[in-house]
C-alpha cells in the first residue's frame, strides 16, 4: 500500500514540474518562484494519514492511491450549468471550467470601483495587488495540499474591492469540473482583497458534470481590511465519485465583519480547513456551516479562529445531519493570543443522527493565553426527540412529516442566516431534496 501512494504521489510531483515548464514562458518571474518553492515543499511533506492528529478520523488514502491527470479543456454549455443546482444567485457570474476561465459563460461587467476577473489574466496587470498577498496568508509549506495547489498555481478568481467599494449584487464563481474515463484533477485559485470600507456579497461554488472520479483541491485567501464587511459563502455540490480537500484563509483587519457559510451538500470525501485570523481591534468573524452525509460520504470540518488582537468576537456555529452510513468529523480550534484581551468567542457543533450507523467525531478545543476572555465551545451527538416526534404525531402529522419539521428546525439556525436569498433558498431546497431520497 506504501508503495502505491509513493508511486502516485510521485506523479503528483512529476506532473506539477512539467506544468512548471510549460507555463513558465507565459508566468512572471515571482509566480515561477512560488511554484518551484510549493514543488519543493510537496516533495517534502509527508502525504498526511491517520497517523497524523489532525487526520486521526479521516481515512484519504483512497485518494492518495488513485491515479489523477491534469484535467483538459471541456465543452460546457449555458444549458449544463442552469440544470446544476447552486447555479443562478443575480448579479455577476465568473464560471471555471475544469479549473480554467471560461469567459463565453462568465459575465463580463464589473461593477464600480471592483476589479472582478480571472487570475491568469489579472495577473500580469494587477501584479501590485496581487504579489503581496497571493500565498501570503497560506502557510504552503507547511500543508500538503496547499503546497499541491501552489505548485498548479495558473487560474482562478481575484476580486479587488477599493476603498469604499459597496457592490450591491452577489458575486458567483462557478467552478464545474468535468468528469469522465480517467480520474482528474484540479487546483482552482480564489484571492479576495477587500480595501478599507468595502462591501460584497460573494458565492463560490463547486459542481460536477458527468460521471468519473475527480480531485478537487481549491485554496482560498480573504484579505479584509479596517471597516470591510464581507459576507462570503463557499457550497460543495460535487458528484459522490469526487474528492474534496478545500482551503480556505481569512484575515481581519480592525473593525471588520466577516461572515463565512461553509456548506457541504455532496461528496464522497469532503474535507474543508478553515482559518480565520483576527488580527485588528474589535474584528468580528461569523462562521456557520452545514454538511450532509449519506451512505459511503466521509465529511470533515476543520476549523481554527485566531484572537490576535484587543478585543474582538467571534461566533461559530456548524451542524451536521447524518444518515445511513455517513461520517463526519469537526475540529474547531479557538486560540486566543496572550494580546487579544477582552476575547468574547463562542463555538458550537450539533449533530443529528438518522440512523444506527451514522457515526461523527466532534473535538471542540479552547487554546486561551490571555486573562480577560469571554470564550466557550459545546458539542452535542443525538437523535429526534422521540417526545417532539411523539407531539407532532398526535396532531395527525405523518411520521415522514414530522421528522422532516424537526430537521428543518435543526438546520433553520445555519440556513436563516444566510444572507443571500437565492442562495438560502437553493439550499433549503437541497436540504429537503436530501431528506426525499431518505
Amino acid at each position: 500500500m506504501s508503495e502505491l501512494i509513493h508511486t502516485e504521489l510521485g506523479a503528483h510531483l512529476a506532473r506539477a514540474k512539467a506544468f512548471q515548464a510549460e507555463a513558465a514562458d507565459r508566468s512572471p518571474t515571482w509566480v515561477n518562484t512560488l511554484r518551484r518553492q510549493a514543488a519543493d515543499a510537496v516533495d517534502a511533506l509527508r502525504f498526511p494519514t491517520t497517523r497524523d492528529e489532525d487526520w486521526r478520523f479521516t481515512n484519504i488514502r483512497p485518494l492518495a492511491q488513485t491515479a489523477f491527470a491534469s484535467a483538459g479543456e471541456a465543452v460546457v454549455t449555458a444549458s449544463d450549468l442552469d440544470a446544476l443546482r447552486l447555479s443562478q444567485f443575480g448579479g455577476m457570474r465568473l464560471v471555471f471550467v475544469n479549473g480554467r476561465f471560461a469567459p463565453e459563460l462568465s459575465d463580463d461587467v464589473s461593477p464600480a470601483k471592483a476589479t472582478i476577473g480571472n487570475l491568469a489574466s489579472l495577473i500580469d496587470t494587477h501584479t501590485e495587488l496581487i504579489e503581496p498577498h497571493l500565498t501570503a496568508h497560506v502557510p504552503f509549506k507547511d500543508d500538503f495540499f496547499a503546497a499541491l495547489n501552489t505548485a498548479f498555481l495558473d487560474d482562478g478568481a481575484f476580486i479587488h474591492l477599493k476603498k469604499g467599494a459597496l457592490v450591491d449584487s452577489t458575486i458567483h464563481l462557478m467552478f464545474v469540473t468535468v468528469a469522465g474515463e480517467t480520474a482528474v484533477a484540479t487546483h482552482p485559485r480564489v484571492l479576495i482583497v477587500a480595501e478599507a470600507g468595502s462591501q460584497a456579497r460573494i458565492v463560490e461554488t463547486y459542481h460536477t458534470l458527468g460521471e468519473g472520479v475527480t480531485f478537487t483541491n481549491p485554496v482560498r485567501e480573504l484579505v479584509a481590511a479596517q471597516d470591510a464587511i464581507i459576507d462570503y459563502s463557499t457550497a460543495q455540490d460535487e458528484s459522490r465519485d469526487a474528492f474534496h480537500v478545500g482551503g480556505t484563509h481569512l484575515e481581519l483587519g480592525r473593525n471588520t465583519v466577516v461572515t463565512a457559510n461553509t456548506m457541504t451538500l455532496n461528496g464522497g470525501i469532503v474535507r474543508n480547513n478553515l482559518t480565520a485570523r483576527l488580527n485588528g481591534e474589535h474584528a468580528n468573524a461569523s462562521l456557520h456551516g452545514m454538511y450532509l452525509p449519506g451512505d459511503g460520504q466521509l465529511f470533515d470540518n476543520h476549523t481554527l479562529i485566531e484572537h490576535a488582537d484587543f478585543d474582538a468576537d467571534s461566533r461559530e456555529v456548524y451542524k451536521g445531519i447524518l444518515d445511513g452510513t455517513g461520517r463526519a468529523v469537526f475540529h474547531g480550534r479557538i486560540l486566543v493570543q496572550r494580546k487579544a484581551q477582552e476575547t468574547d468567542s463562542l463555538q458550537t457543533n450539533n449533530n443529528l443522527l438518522l440512523s444506527d450507523d451514522a457515526r461523527v467525531n466532534t473535538k471542540p478545543q479552547l487554546e486561551i493565553y490571555a486573562d480577560q476572555v469571554k470564550c466557550s465551545h459545546g458539542a452535542t451527538i443525538g437523535q429526534l426527540d422521540a417526545d417532539s416526534l411523539f407531539y407532532l404525531r398526535s396532531r395527525g402529522i405523518s411520521a415522514s412529516e414530522a421528522r422532516n419539521l424537526l430537521i428543518d428546525a435543526f438546520a433553520a439556525e445555519i440556513l436563516d442566516d444566510v444572507k443571500v436569498e437565492p442562495l438560502q433558498t437553493q439550499l433549503k431546497q437541497a436540504l429537503s431534496d436530501w431528506l426525499g431520497r431518505r
